[in-house]
């Protein structure tokens, strides 16, 4: 089994509860379509990820965390998330820490802009 790479984990937060198309994933990342496929493939490979049907379309797929392991992993990475959090409210403080959050929600609001619009 390979080793689960930051290019791998990059996809875990586009990839919605219920599932999410290749094409939308490579949008949401902002990388080709070939580029996610094969992060993808080897997500699947190491179980951590599958493919499974789209129930309103027949002929695509959704990309999910697998139950058994995809899941587990992706808790564990927002326990290590709220950890770093708390690390980091704890030495910048209450109020800066609310304005980075704010200042990086309006970053990704804009990053989002710019990749759908091209």
């Amino acid at each position: 089994m390979a080793d689960l790479r930051p290019a791998h984990t990059r996809l875990f937060p586009h990839i919605d509860y219920e599932g999410t198309r290749l094409t939308e994933l490579a949008r949401r990342v902002g990388i080709s379509k070939q580029a996610t496929a094969q992060l993808v493939d080897e997500l699947e490979a190491m179980r951590v990820l599958e493919r499974v049907p789209d129930p309103e379309d027949g002929r695509a797929k959704l990309i999910c965390f697998r139950v058994e392991k995809g899941v587990p992993v992706f808790v564990q990475g927002l326990a290590v998330l709220r950890e770093l959090e708390g690390e980091l409210g704890e030495l910048l403080g209450e109020t800066r820490m609310q304005r980075l959050h704010a200042t990086l929600l309006r970053l990704e609001s804009h990053l989002t802009a710019q990749v759908e619009s091209g």
